[in-house]
């Protein structure tokens, strides 16, 4: 497995790297998201911080799950995330 890209939004809380595929021309994501911050209850807004908590960071659940969905198929649940936590630490983000 390749680690294409890695890449995170700290508006829309998430994080991800783009792996190869099964050989075809599409690229698969592999996502979880960013530990929350704080809430603007006036702007009603959430803050979302440079921060992965390893075993709550929702890669298996909702919007995640849907997309992990074909890379952790191919390559393996556990081998997909330790690719997506490496690439984050290696730029940057607090993985814990």
């Amino acid at each position: 497995m390749e680690t294409l890209e890695f890449d995170y939004d700290t508006e829309t809380g998430f994080a991800w790297i783009t792996v190869n595929t099964d050989g075809s021309e599409d690229e698969w994501s592999v996502q979880c998201c960013l530990k929350e911050g704080n809430y603007d209850e006036e702007n009603a807004t959430q803050e979302y911080l440079e921060k992965i908590k390893m075993n709550d960071c929702g890669h298996d659940d909702g919007l995640c799950a849907d997309g992990n969905e074909k890379a952790f198929k191919y390559w393996g649940e556990n081998r997909c995330m330790k690719a997506l936590f490496s690439a984050a630490k290696n730029n940057g983000i607090d993985v814990y």
